[in-house]
């Protein structure tokens, strides 16, 4: 079993959330009267370490600084090429860990439960990925497999269409840091930027992990589709908000 102090999470939030219509960063927007998708998404990440990161741009961090733990680890992207290299924005501080736990900022409705199995189905070996799956009706990214290998993940972002009841991520990847950085490295060399986005994703990185450096991706299945909702829209925001203010009241 991994020790707390093994783990290191992190989440990229450099985003302004200008798709919700709101005037503060996506992270920072409140989802009840008390609370914020960062304060409840952190609650949640206490629970399987102590050692956090997030990845904020600096006008975000100098809005909200005062407002954060000063034991929280911060790094900075102000130019938005990509996730991955928020991702590696931080590299600093999760490298000093064994166990790196990537939870997209957005990602408000993440089980508990799910960030602890993440963390128990780390076998404790080398050049291993942990990623929590679901099967959704319309899968927004949908994942390939061949035998034990990931093979692809189609994107609807970048102009891919899933099929129906495909296996999606729900923002959640845990991956083992020995090697992590010097595999970013290699893929940078030869990695082609999303076809609608222009970015540099960071999915299809999952996918050189697997096939060429060979890296052991542990499949958690997830039985609750919410999980995968991430708040991206008005709509998403209105759901979430409707669903924490109920259970509070």
């Amino acid at each position: 079993m991994i020790e707390r102090s093994e783990v290191c999470t992190l989440v990229p939030a450099a985003g302004r959330g200008s798709r919700l219509g709101g005037n503060c960063p996506k992270v920072f927007t409140p989802i009840t009267d008390t609370e914020t998708i960062w304060s409840i998404l952190s609650s949640k990440l206490r629970l399987i370490s102590d050692h956090h990161c997030l990845i904020l741009n600096s006008k975000s961090y100098s809005e909200y600084k005062d407002t954060l733990d000063p034991k929280l680890n911060i790094a900075l992207q102000d130019n938005p090429i990509g996730m991955g290299d928020a991702i590696f924005k931080g590299v600093k501080y999760f490298s000093k860990h064994k166990l790196l736990v990537i939870v997209w900022g957005d990602q408000v409705h993440v089980s508990q439960n799910t960030l602890k199995s993440v963390v128990q189905n780390y076998s404790g070996e080398p050049n291993q990925i942990v990623l929590p799956l679901v099967s959704q009706e319309d899968p927004y990214v949908e994942y390939i497999f061949k035998g034990d290998k990931l093979v692809n993940i189609k994107q609807q972002r970048e102009g891919d269409s899933t099929e129906k009841g495909g296996l999606s991520d729900i923002g959640v990847f845990a991956l083992t840091t020995n090697g992590l950085e010097k595999c970013w490295s290699e893929f940078l060399k030869n990695c082609e930027k999303g076809t609608e986005t222009g970015e540099i994703n960071f999915l299809p990185f999952l996918i050189f992990l697997s096939q060429k450096c060979s890296w052991k991706v542990n499949k958690l299945v997830v039985n609750d589709p919410d999980e995968a909702r991430g708040i991206n829209t008005p709509e998403d925001l209105r759901y979430f908000r409707e669903m924490y203010n109920e259970v509070n009241e």
